[in-house]
């Protein structure tokens, strides 16, 4: 048995996923009794994105905004296989809504068209805020009618934060 190696360029279609097998024809092992070759079995295992998550033909994406973003509604980047495009964020977003963009994820690898991006938001909260930050945030809240009662750190809490910094 002569052993071969040998460097073949495979056409890896659009839509492929993880666990797909792709048949090279011809290029496999020489068949019994001076048969031809047989067929060459490609797995293909597709590498993590490092920001979307697949799921077919769709993909999911996470979109961080502030809370003044979600409050007031803005117009954010988000990016897509193709480049980026603008998502329209309403005034009063929720942390947890979900937009759909359509026909933004991956090709279908059996059929036309494309899947579509899951845009989760989820609305950041500062940790730090300056004084004149709190005041407005407290104006605010007594305005909405909050009972709004301030959380000042004690020294065990001063002292805490102290030691993890």
């Amino acid at each position: 048995t002569v052993k071969e190696s040998k460097t073949l360029n495979i056409k890896i279609p659009a839509g492929v996923e993880s666990g797909n097998r792709l048949r090279v024809s011809g290029e496999g092992n020489v068949g019994d009794v001076g048969g031809g070759n047989g067929d060459l079995y490609v797995e293909i295992y597709i590498k993590r994105h490092e920001y979307f998550e697949r799921d077919g033909a769709n993909l999911y994406y996470e979109k961080q905004i502030s809370f003044v973003q979600a409050s007031l509604g803005d117009t954010v980047d988000i990016p897509t296989i193709n480049g980026e495009v603008e998502l329209k964020i309403p005034p009063g977003t929720q942390s947890g809504t979900t937009f759909r963009l359509r026909d933004q994820g991956m090709p279908y690898m059996r059929r036309a068209g494309k899947g579509n991006l899951y845009v989760n938001i989820t609305v950041v909260v500062p940790q730090k805020l300056s004084k004149e930050q709190k005041k407005l945030l407290i104006q605010f809240g007594e305005i909405s009618g909050d009972e709004i009662k301030v959380y000042k750190k004690g020294l065990f809490d001063k002292v805490k934060d102290a030691i993890n910094n």
